[in-house]
């Protein structure tokens, strides 16, 4: 497995819950496995998660474009898509 460095394990759980998604909604929504998304959860919450930088892509790409901004490390801030 492959270390990504550009976001943390804490922005992906904060981005999950600050759209009010379950892991079982962001599985359907984006197709990685609710084991994976689990799995990246369960790490420590201020390091860069530990699995594919493609999975890392794909839930930075769906979280932006539902309106999370990715700041700074351990930040985000949600955007209305009004």
């Amino acid at each position: 497995m492959m270390l990504s460095k550009d976001i943390t394990t804490f922005q992906l759980k904060a981005a999950r819950a600050g759209l009010g998604l379950s892991i079982s909604d962001l599985h359907n929504l984006t197709g990685i496995s609710r084991a994976t998304i689990t799995r990246i959860e369960k790490q420590p919450i201020n390091e860069p998660p530990i699995c594919s930088p493609i999975t890392v892509y794909h839930l930075r790409q769906f979280f932006e474009a539902h309106g999370v901004v990715f700041e700074s490390e351990n930040k985000i801030s949600l955007v209305s898509n009004n």
